[in-house]
This record gives C-alpha cells, sequence and structure tokens, in this order.
C-alpha cells in the first residue's frame, strides 16, 4: 500500500470513464450533480463510489499506523481527499453521512478533510 495504489484506483476509475458510457455518465454526474437528474440507481452509484473511495482511504490509514507506508504517502491520500470534496459534489451527502454515523472517523489523520468540511457546515 502507498500512493501507486491511489493512483492505480484513479486510473482504473479514468479508463472506465471513457470505456464505459455509464461510468462516464457517473462521473458528470458526480462532478456536476446539479446538472442532472439523479435516479436511485445513480444515488446508489454514487454512494458505492464513494464507500469504495473511503475503504481505500481507510486502507492507507491503517497501513500507516501499521508502518507500512510513511506521513508522505499518507499526506498524498488526504490530499486526494481534499480534491475529491472540491471537486466531486455528488460525492458530498454520502461521504457526509458516512462521517456523521462512522464516529471512528472523526479522529484519523486521513479523514481530517471530512471533518474540516462537514462540521464547519454544521456550524
Amino acid at each position: 500500500m502507498n500512493a501507486e495504489n491511489w493512483r492505480k484506483a484513479a486510473n482504473e476509475f479514468n479508463s472506465a470513464r471513457f470505456q464505459d458510457p455509464a461510468v462516464a455518465n457517473l462521473s458528470l454526474k458526480l462532478i456536476q450533480p446539479g446538472n442532472y437528474e439523479i435516479s436511485e440507481t445513480d444515488a446508489s452509484m454514487m454512494a458505492g463510489a464513494a464507500w469504495h473511495f473511503a475503504n481505500i482511504l481507510w486502507s492507507a490509514q491503517v497501513a500507516y499506523d501499521s508502518g507500512i507506508i510513511s506521513i508522505e504517502d499518507l499526506t498524498f491520500y488526504r490530499s486526494h481527499l481534499e480534491w475529491m470534496l472540491d471537486n466531486m459534489p455528488g460525492l458530498l451527502p454520502e461521504f457526509e453521512s458516512m462521517f456523521e454515523t462512522n464516529l471512528g472517523m472523526k479522529d484519523v489523520f486521513v479523514f481530517e478533510p471530512f471533518k474540516r468540511r462537514f462540521e464547519q457546515n454544521a456550524e
């Protein structure tokens, strides 16, 4: 587990965007959700994408805590979460829900962008 794992996941997602019209459509809805009608299936796929990325981030945190990756690698993962929060607003509802219902995320380094974003919105 290192920053290369994140690159692989991102590359798989990006490759699927130009190979699979359904993933390309989902990507548009993740980036500009207000411009598209979101079906129940879309919402489910968006939730699945959010949980997929959160699981990668959680795995990175566990790898860091176990001494497998460096703080630089973990910071790389966290910076990608920050990017997703800024550039994929379609993920925000599911990310916020998981942050609010999974209290273990609240004090975890890799999920600090959740804390800054969602606790700030609650004020």
